[in-house]
């Protein structure tokens, strides 16, 4: 093979190895910032998780408030007396009715928080995961570096052999002790030399 052979092919090897590890990095790159983006939106639903929690206890809070006044109108139209008493029925009805909400509100703030746990603990594997991506591309890149070098060296070292005479080999002929009629050593159905 010519030199001028070996030396495109070295060039293209390194010029492949190049692309290779070009393609390596913006993958990395790609996959990280993907990772980074799907985490942003974790993050953004955990606080969504919690601003939504505060909504809807904000929403029980009124619709209790307009239920309790509707039954102390009740308790009043009937003839019960609504005084300072705390352990009068409309009094202890209307204390329950407060504890209740509380305990509701509580267990929607309860729910949140652990929503936007799983959310928050989401974005951080996903972070993670970004970042052992464009790690692993970094990396892959760099074998693809070496690989493509070691055979563009390689190439040229052929190219360098074959610029210096190739060295010994005896330049294609058989001999018909070597290679006989069945393929063995010692046929002598061949010519000597073809």
């Amino acid at each position: 093979m010519p030199v001028a052979l070996y030396a495109a092919s070295a060039i293209f090897q390194i010029a492949g190895t190049g692309v290779s590890i070009f393609a390596a990095q913006q993958q990395g790159k790609f996959q990280k910032d993907m990772a980074n983006y799907q985490a942003d939106l974790a993050r953004q639903r955990a606080k969504l998780a919690g601003q939504n929690a505060e909504i809807q206890a904000a929403r029980l809070a009124e619709q209790r408030r307009m239920a309790t006044a509707a039954g102390m109108t009740e308790f009043a139209a009937n003839g019960m007396l609504i005084d300072g008493d705390p352990n009068s029925a409309p009094n202890v009805w209307e204390q329950d009715m407060a504890a209740e909400t509380a305990w509701q509100q509580e267990e929607l703030r309860t729910q949140a928080m652990y929503e936007a746990w799983g959310f928050n603990a989401n974005a951080g594997m996903l972070t993670a995961q970004g970042s052992m991506a464009r790690r692993g591309a970094i990396l892959e890149g760099w074998g693809t570096g070496l690989s493509g070098m070691g055979s563009a060296l390689a190439t040229g070292a052929m190219a360098a052999g074959s610029a210096g005479g190739g060295g010994g080999g005896g330049g294609g002929k058989t001999s018909a002790n070597y290679a006989g009629a069945s393929g063995t050593h010692g046929g002598s159905v061949m010519t000597a030399y073809t």
